[in-house]
């Protein structure tokens, strides 16, 4: 029974999951169990549901991690975009995220590749950051300390005009007819990265349409280019762009940029662009990553075309 007082007296502490547990247990302590028994029942029930957690600062934190790290791109999924089903022959439209930490050099990166991208003869978009473009016109970022209710609706928002700017650049990208890519600077799971685990899980219940498809939101995207922050190995240009950085900011810096990189954990084609090298070298191996991804679809496309062509004859 002591135990029991116990637990009851921490219930406040408790997640979401531990809080439904406890109630189970006392529910079941109603219908006749015994003190004892419902002691048991919430132990095995609490301990169960914190064996199950994954990282804390993990983009789908309340999916099992197995489940994530099986989380496969299809590409039949992306050829046409937005999960459209793989047409033989059909134009195909790849979608590409620049994520990373701050100050890694994501905006000198898409514009890199989109010139790269138009000399290789590829149809390129290239779309803004959505908190940015929301707060250039006008919006305020609640901020984590201040109006929390505030805060769940700016990232629910967020979140509809993130998946919206997506749907509409993808069809637009298809309408055209012409081999495309688009460059998405961050996408959809960056956002949890930037949320503490319990705010995440309430702008998922405002959303309900990534949360019963977590999965498959990782699997619109053809590649993931992470780019570390220059706070992580790169110091010296991190501080020429924010002179009064402390170096409890750089440790925050690197903080998020792990977040990040773990929002989009699972994703087989995840690219990690560290600082071992300068910047050149950076947006070369960018560059590099994008290639090598590309080119091994597209002679999965093309295998797979000769293939739909030999059984038609």
């Amino acid at each position: 029974m002591m135990a029991f007082m116990e637990w009851a007296a921490r219930v406040p502490e408790y997640g979401r999951e531990e809080r439904h547990a406890f109630a189970v247990g006392v529910a079941a302590c109603a219908a006749g169990l015994s003190a004892v028994a419902l002691a048991r029942s919430v132990y095995v029930i609490v301990r169960e549901s914190r064996r199950r957690k994954i990282s804390k600062w993990s983009a789908w934190h309340h999916l099992d991690a197995s489940a994530r790290e099986k989380s496969q791109v299809v590409l039949q999924n992306k050829l046409a975009g937005d999960s459209a089903p793989f047409a033989p022959n059909e134009t195909p439209v790849f979608q590409v995220v620049i994520t990373g930490g701050q100050c890694a050099g994501k905006a000198s990166s898409i514009e890199f590749l989109a010139a790269e991208l138009h000399k290789d003869g590829w149809n390129v978009y290239t779309v803004p950051e959505v908190p940015t473009l929301l707060m250039n016109g006008g919006c305020v970022y609640p901020g984590q300390d201040g109006d929390v209710d505030a805060l769940v609706t700016f990232e629910s928002r967020l979140l509809e005009l993130q998946l919206q700017m997506e749907h509409s650049f993808t069809d637009i990208a298809r309408s055209s007819r012409l081999p495309s890519i688009i460059l998405y600077d961050r996408a959809l799971p960056d956002v949890a990265a930037f949320l503490p685990p319990e705010l995440w899980g309430r702008v998922l219940n405002v959303n309900s349409w990534v949360r019963n498809g977590l999965l498959s939101v990782l699997d619109r995207y053809d590649l993931i280019l992470h780019l570390v922050t220059a706070a992580d190995g790169a110091e010296t240009f991190y501080l020429d762009k924010h002179p009064d950085a402390t170096e409890e900011e750089l440790e925050e810096a690197r903080r998020l940029d792990s977040a990040v990189l773990d929002s989009y954990r699972g994703h087989p084609h995840q690219r990690v662009i560290d600082n071992a090298q300068n910047f050149d070298a950076k947006l070369a191996r960018v560059y590099e990553h994008l290639k090598e991804v590309l080119d091994a679809e597209l002679q999965q496309i093309a295998a797979a075309s000769a293939a739909a062509s030999s059984r038609s004859m």
